[in-house]
């Protein structure tokens, strides 16, 4: 795909892009960051939840029928009932819910229960209500995918919301708030998202735009809080990524690689020299 600001771009297109996303330059190393792992319930409702509030892709989340494996009258049931939904049948080698759950994964649908369904909506519903994060999703265009040179390293993002004025990142969390989120925000490396995709923007358009993170709880009361990173924290996105950005080159000529060879020393952390 070429650089530039492409819409309506399947998930599995934009998966087969050759670049460094935002995931991949988050994560601790390059085997990690390509290891794949089965999506947790919590995953699960987020998911689901996004697709309600954007209204993309609500069809790829599917609730499955009770059925029964042993059952053989269940069992072809179910398989009609899948090809009627997925459009496909269950491979022969698919005979539990765990590997039913897995192959439905893996061709890109989403497992969820009806308790889940009824969350999301709720989630959905309270992100709507909310003043600022409702003004902020009004004339938006959602999951638009942005293709581009970041030092000297073509990267790619699949961007929540992209408005005129404003680019928008939807979050699940169970707490909402400044001090929690905050916590979130530099754990799991949002900051680094946040420089990725603004700059993204910004070499295909010329046009700086302001980030935003619409935060929504995962559980009653489904707080919603509205969130722009600071100046401070996007400059040492940019810095870390630029650091991804070598990793990566690294990758393309080694593969993936996981820590550095050879024996290092190790000493306490500064916290605990510090204690008392």
């Amino acid at each position: 795909m070429k650089n530039g600001i492409h819409y309506d771009v399947e998930w599995d297109c934009y998966c087969e892009i050759e670049a460094m996303n935002s995931t991949w330059a988050k994560a601790k190393t390059p085997a990690h960051a390509s290891v794949k792992r089965e999506p947790s319930p919590s995953m699960q409702l987020g998911s689901l939840a996004h697709a309600m509030i954007t209204n993309v892709d609500i069809d790829k989340h599917i609730t499955l029928p009770n059925f029964n494996f042993r059952s053989k009258s269940s069992t072809e049931k179910l398989q009609s009932w899948i090809k009627g939904t997925v459009g496909t049948s269950i491979p022969d080698e698919v005979t539990s819910k765990t590997k039913l759950h897995k192959w439905l994964n893996e061709v890109g649908f989403t497992v969820v229960s009806e308790d889940m369904v009824e969350a999301a909506a709720n989630m959905s519903k309270a992100v709507r209500s909310h003043p600022d994060a409702a003004k902020l999703l009004e004339g938006c265009n959602f999951e638009v995918v942005l293709v581009g040179e970041l030092h000297n390293t073509t990267c790619k993002a699949r961007l929540d919301g992209l408005h005129r004025d404003h680019i928008l990142d939807i979050k699940t969390a169970r707490d909402a708030s400044a001090e929690v989120f905050g916590l979130d925000f530099a754990r799991y490396a949002y900051h680094i998202q946040a420089a990725m995709y603004t700059d993204l923007h910004y070499v295909n358009t010329a046009k700086s735009l302001p980030f935003y993170f619409v935060v929504v709880e995962n559980q009653p009361p489904w707080g919603v809080n509205v969130f722009t990173p600071s100046v401070a924290a996007l400059d040492i996105g940019r810095e870390e990524l630029r650091d991804a950005a070598e990793r990566w080159a690294i990758v393309q000529m080694m593969g993936d690689f996981c820590y550095p060879t050879g024996i290092k020393p190790l000493d306490l952390p500064k916290w605990y020299k510090k204690r008392g």
